[in-house]
């Protein structure tokens, strides 16, 4: 073999190489799929709601069915996030959350009950068992919680930076549930450019008789739509090994008030890092404080 083909063959075989270990990273990058992001609400963070003349309520999760312990609220990303080195924003839903009040709430002349709030629009993100964060799913609803009055999706927006680097190097995020109006004043650290029309968390808002079912129009003392809450975030995420949650979890948050609440790995036994929550949900004059 002469000197030249030698010499060919070694460029040849160098190009292969760099084209190989360019494809490898490729494959190696780590994405942000569609996914879900959970929380829990222990009666020990001081979730409250404020229900003006009834007083101050404290609130804790009611576990959802079919989740590992304690995880009482999902939010989905319905779109795949960004690649490495760059920014971009997917749409949130807020599928399914449930809190009901520590004790029975007085409501004057002997008479007590219990609040329960509920969201569940999972009927959207599951079809049968299988978990369809794009939106996609077909039903029926996978938590099968009590909303006895229809509620508007809750929705709105994430932009995430992804940072270059290996599992489980991540970025950092900022979003906000609402429409421009609400989410623009909050600044260009929260939500600021994030609102979607009609944006916002709604919930059901439901008296029950203590110790009732709220899933029992017998137990129902009454029922009523919340006001929307307008809700903005920052934080930081980092790439997470459960495909549920589309390899992208939370590490950290902070909302525009001194309001902790939980985040939640998807992990049997999570670690959680305490997440600030802010926002007004004014049922009979009251404010729900996540403390």
């Amino acid at each position: 073999m002469t000197n030249a083909r030698r010499t060919c063959l070694k460029v040849a075989n160098l190009a292969v190489a760099i084209a190989l270990l360019a494809t490898a990273g490729t494959a190696w990058a780590d994405p942000i799929n569609p996914g879900f992001d959970f929380f829990s609400t222990p009666a020990s963070v001081g979730t409250q709601v404020d229900l003006g003349s009834l007083g101050i309520i404290p609130l804790e999760g009611v576990p959802l069915p079919g989740l590992p312990s304690g995880i009482d609220t999902v939010v989905a990303r319905k779109q795949p996030g960004p690649p490495e080195g760059s920014t971009g924003q997917v749409d949130i839903e807020l599928v399914a959350l449930h809190l009901t009040s520590v004790s029975p709430i007085d409501l004057g002349g002997g008479n007590f009950a219990d609040l329960h709030i509920t969201i569940d629009n999972s009927a959207n993100y599951y079809t049968g068992t299988t978990a369809k964060p794009d939106g996609t799913g077909t039903g029926p609803s996978y938590f099968n919680l009590p909303v006895p009055v229809p509620v508007p999706p809750s929705t709105g927006k994430m932009e995430i930076q992804h940072d270059p680097g290996p599992s489980p190097a991540g970025g950092t995020m900022r979003a906000c549930f609402g429409d421009a109006a609400g989410c623009d004043p909050t600044g260009p650290s929260f939500g600021q450019g994030l609102g979607v029309p009609g944006g916002g968390i709604y919930s059901d808002a439901i008296l029950v008789v203590p110790g009732g079912d709220p899933s029992n129009p017998a137990d129902v003392l009454q029922a009523q739509l919340a006001p929307p809450i307008v809700l903005a975030s920052m934080g930081t995420w980092a790439h997470s090994p459960y495909p549920i949650t589309g390899g992208f979890g939370l590490t950290a948050i902070t909302h525009m008030g001194p309001h902790p609440a939980v985040i939640r790995d998807y992990s049997p036994e999570p670690s959680s890092v305490l997440l600030a929550l802010v926002g007004s949900m004014g049922l009979w004059g009251y404010v729900r404080r996540r403390r």
